[in-house]
């Protein structure tokens, strides 16, 4: 649909919502995409228009789960090179968690390792299927 169709599209059923719009929504929470401040914007524009006082900076909540995510992508950035990891890698196991120091754990990339062995896990329905059975064969002889 294109936006001059969106936008007519909102502008004819405006009068019918503004009351839904003022006093029963008030607030949008959404997603940090660029297209929905877009929105905000071109509905503040269209209540503006109308008299309707509407801040889209303050009636746009982003969605919470979101903005998790976003910080903890920032955090783990800086801990690790998820990015380039090595798959080879995995083949390659570490020592013993007694014989390694907390520094050279650390040197390993522990969240690229961690990252590799799942891509590795679900990289065919086989795999999956074993880890699976480990996963519930654990649990039940409380290994975990």
């Amino acid at each position: 649909m294109s936006q001059r169709m969106y936008v007519f599209q909102v502008d004819a059923r405006l009068s019918v919502y503004h009351n839904l719009v003022i006093t029963q929504v008030g607030h949008w929470t959404l997603d940090n995409a660029p297209n929905n401040g877009t929105f905000m914007q071109e509905l503040g524009r269209l209540l503006h228009s109308r008299d309707i006082d509407f801040d889209h900076l303050d009636r746009q909540i982003m969605c919470f789960p979101h903005v998790v995510n976003i910080c903890c992508q920032h955090i783990i950035a800086k801990f690790t090179n998820v990015a380039f990891g090595d798959l080879n890698s995995v083949a390659q196991l570490p020592l013993p968690a007694n014989d390694q120091s907390f520094d050279d754990a650390v040197k390993s990339d522990p969240i690229a390792r961690g990252r590799n062995v799942m891509c590795v896990l679900q990289s065919s329905g086989q795999r999956r299927e074993k880890f699976n059975e480990v996963i519930v064969d654990g649990n039940a002889k409380g290994w975990f």
